[in-house]
């Protein structure tokens, strides 16, 4: 990649963008440069001092969705480190996000990220191979968050989906569950080839199966068929599908799984309550964990789960940014985030079944 050199020097303030198009990219802009933070565990080399610039670095936010109510979102924290960041004068702050009307693609026009014009980017939960592949060319600083960029030139912070899964495969262990069914999440692959099936299972999901399967090798439990949560228009027509799916298992097995494991809050919250208009108390019938990505603030939701944080995850990713827009060109680093365990009433020993 081309070190980082700033521009010749404008005088006066930058015109405001205005008020940005669905493709436009969304600026804040402020006027002084501020101090960059070397990465914990990593020695300052003398490229990493900062020089006086000209102007301050105009970071872009490539992010997957729409912008107007991240405020509110599960990534709000990761938006803030950068945005709070922009207001004090550290830097510039171009937000994109992906163009109106079909076909609808996560991830914003390439066109539009080139004209901005930056000097380093972040990228927002993005996995498209062939849109990151594009992005590369352009040759500017990036760090990739909530995805592992594997094979590509730039940083990744990212959380450790293996790890947590595992540690909710010992945390059943540990109160003696013998039957664990786990429900999945597909979403439509906007790379799918003409004909092909469109639903695949979420790798982030992928990622989570796989650790708790790893985190019950070595017991006598037995990890259950898959139960897949396909994206329907109605979500009660989700549920329904879901529920059908495991009432088969169940007749198939000859007996009801002792704990459900979803793949994040949103699912589990749902089936919690479809389950309990069934009937079923949790978790005197059967226990259920989650993961989820959370707030500083404590979210009483009532469901054990490992937990992940988009603030933790977003002073690592300024970190590696900061270094390389301070001349620092290591090969392309990967940092994963370990989650917390967080206890609650839906976890409980192994019951008799319903």
């Amino acid at each position: 990649m081309p070190s980082y050199r700033p521009r010749r020097k404008v005088p006066g303030p930058r015109k405001s963008p205005g008020v940005p198009h669905s493709h436009t990219p969304t600026s804040l802009k402020t006027a002084s440069s501020g101090s960059l933070t070397p990465l914990r565990g990593l020695t300052p080399a003398k490229a990493l001092t900062p020089t006086p610039a000209t102007r301050m670095p105009r970071i872009g936010f490539l992010n997957w969705g729409t912008l107007h109510n991240i405020e509110g979102s599960y990534c709000r924290e990761l938006y803030a480190q950068f945005t709070s960041r922009a207001k004090k004068g550290e830097i510039e702050f171009v937000a994109f996000e992906p163009a109106k009307g079909p076909p609808f693609l996560p991830y914003p026009p390439m066109a539009a990220v080139a004209a901005a014009k930056l000097d380093a980017a972040v990228s927002n939960g993005i996995w498209n191979h062939d849109f990151l592949s594009e992005f590369s060319k352009l040759g500017i600083p990036a760090v990739s968050c909530d995805h592992e960029a594997a094979g590509m030139p730039f940083d990744s912070v990212v959380f450790d989906g293996i790890a947590g899964g595992e540690r909710i495969g010992r945390e059943l262990l540990a109160r003696g569950h013998t039957d664990i069914l786990f429900i999945s999440r597909q979403r439509y692959d906007t790379g799918a080839v003409a004909g092909a099936d469109p639903l695949i299972e979420d790798p982030t999901y992928i990622e989570r199966r796989v650790g708790v399967q790893q985190g019950l090798l070595g017991s006598t439990a037995e990890f259950w068929p898959l139960i897949s949560w396909v994206p329907r228009e109605k979500q009660e027509d989700v549920v329904k599908l879901t529920l059908a799916a495991l009432k088969r298992i169940v007749a198939d097995m000859g007996r009801w799984p002792t704990a459900i494991v979803a793949p994040d809050l949103g699912v589990t919250v749902i089936m919690k309550k479809a389950l309990e208009a069934l009937g079923f108390r949790i978790p005197h019938h059967l226990s259920m964990v989650t993961f989820h990505s959370t707030s500083k603030r404590a979210e009483a939701v009532g469901i054990a789960r490992v937990e992940y944080s988009f603030d933790a995850m977003g002073r690592p990713a300024w970190d590696l940014l900061a270094q390389r827009l301070a001349g620092a060109r290591p090969p392309a680093r990967r940092v994963k985030l370990a989650p917390a365990f967080v206890d609650e009433a839906s976890l409980g020993p192994r019951r008799a079944e319903p």
